[in-house]
This record gives C-alpha cells, structure tokens and sequence, in this order.
C-alpha cells in the first residue's frame, strides 16, 4: 500500500543536542501536493503563506518515548478565489 502524505508530523526529543541553543526536538511535517499547490496560488496573489498548527502530546507504545504529534492546515481565507480552484488530484487542501 503506498504511503499517502496527510499533512501530520512529530516531534521527538533532539539526542544529540550539543549546545543550549540547540533545538529541544526535532521531527519532520510532511504536506500534501494540494496544500503546497495552494500555497503557492497564495503567494503568487501576494497573500501570505500560513499553516495553522495543532498539537498533541503521545507516548509511542513500543519505547514509551515521549513526543508531540502535530497537524497543519490551511487557515481559511474569506472571499479567496484560491478556495473555489478544483484541485488536480481531487483532494481539496481545505478539507485536511
């Protein structure tokens, strides 16, 4: 089964943290093709790029590592005309 990109991510205690400015976790988002398509649709508008954040605190069953998951979405544009585009892919990066 292929692996589909659905706009989650986490964040795990940074190990080999080697000085105090160093981040505290590290971790990877990946983002579907429709939501970078609109992002930049608005920023070709000369609107601004922005992704809403939301996050949780887990604990992975296997290790008992602590980490936070987290989960991007596009905030809503009153009146945008990147809103009402069809999308190639049949996915509408709105509806996350």
């Amino acid at each position: 089964m292929k692996y589909k990109p659905n706009n989650i991510g986490a964040l795990f205690k940074n190990k080999i943290r080697t000085h105090e400015r160093a981040p505290l976790m590290t971790g990877e988002l990946q983002l579907t093709a429709s939501v970078i398509r609109a992002l930049g649709r608005r920023i070709a508008n000369g609107e601004r790029a922005i992704l809403r954040l939301a996050a949780w605190r887990n604990t992975a069953a296997n290790t008992a590592e602590r980490y936070i998951t987290l989960k991007a979405q596009l905030p809503l544009i009153e009146k945008s005309k990147n809103a009402t585009l069809p999308f190639e892919d049949g996915e509408d990066p709105l509806d996350l």
